[in-house]
């Protein structure tokens, strides 16, 4: 097609359709090579997997926290009712829960953009104006990318031997409030509480990954650093998967993040089950929420 018929504003349309696209085949080779990663590394422990003695009551716990990270979705529906709200788009808690729950699934399907779709086609079908269904998805991938950057702070013990446990949790806390001031100030209450909703779901999701962790080992070396590092290991893996285009839930991603956060320790065995269990968790958390979100009632306007 000759570009001198074409119209500026169509062609900048095709250009810009043209990097997505790139992005999304970037992301979907990172995802492979996460996936590939960690597959290795699997392998190459899987001769130790029969030495493992797990607690006969690993799968209770693993409901059990199964069960949490379905709640902990929880926090995600209510920080995006908060930016609705921000943007104009008043909603009830019920429907913001409801067509939360149902689009999240959509997160597994290559793209990694799915659900945001999802979301947009429900609100859209509910009279929400599009605007503010637009300004929330994009102030929502910012505001829990900015979340997570703040447990960089706790990740500097694994990183320099010179920086305390003291000093990293002081960081983190200080970073924190200054966040906290600044929205208070400048964005208003609703950016505020979407911001606290969305740090607790990070610090739920960082625990569970903690707790997989002591589950299955008393003794892992890991026990030598902070447990807020190990928490903050997982959710930097867990902002590596956001961030990269096209990684169906950071599939890969997350999971080779973290491995390499660990790097310099001899974990073994421990730290690609741990991994893996949290992985097999939060899928079976978002069908939960899946579940729960389908069975709630035709929603409130």
């Amino acid at each position: 097609m000759d570009n001198a018929l074409v119209p500026t504003s169509k062609m900048k349309w095709l250009r810009n359709r043209r990097w997505v696209s790139i992005f999304h085949r970037v992301g979907n080779v990172l995802a492979v090579l996460g996936i590939a990663f960690v597959a290795l590394r699997y392998r190459q422990y899987s001769g130790q997997i029969n030495q493992l003695r797990y607690n006969p009551n690993l799968f209770i716990y693993i409901t059990g926290l199964a069960l949490v990270s379905a709640a902990s979705n929880l926090l995600l529906a209510m920080a995006w009712r908060n930016l609705l709200q921000k943007f104009g788009a008043t909603v009830g808690r019920r429907w913001a829960l409801k067509t939360y729950g149902i689009s999240q699934l959509a997160k597994y399907v290559p793209g990694n953009i799915f659900h945001l779709a999802s979301r947009h086609s429900i609100g859209l079908a509910a009279q929400v104006p599009l605007w503010p269904l637009t300004k929330s998805t994009v102030a929502e991938l910012v505001l829990i990318a900015a979340a997570g950057a703040h447990f960089a702070f706790l990740c500097l013990p694994m990183m320099f031997v010179q920086v305390s446990k003291y000093d990293s949790a002081g960081l983190f806390v200080i970073a924190v409030c200054f966040s906290l001031f600044l929205l208070a100030r400048y964005a208003g209450m609703e950016v505020l509480r979407a911001f606290f909703y969305q740090l607790s779901f990070l610090t739920v999701s960082g625990t569970l990954f903690a707790l997989v962790v002591a589950l299955i080992s008393s003794n892992w070396p890991v026990v030598d650093l902070p447990w807020f590092s190990v928490i903050a290991a997982y959710v930097i893996g867990w902002l590596a998967g956001l961030v990269t285009p096209g990684a169906p839930a950071g599939a890969g991603i997350r999971e080779m993040v973290v491995l390499l956060l660990f790097g310099n320790l001899d974990t073994g065995t421990y730290l690609i089950h741990a991994i893996l269990i949290t992985r097999t968790i939060t899928i079976v958390g978002d069908f939960l929420f899946f579940f729960y979100a389908s069975l709630l009632l035709s929603p409130e306007s």
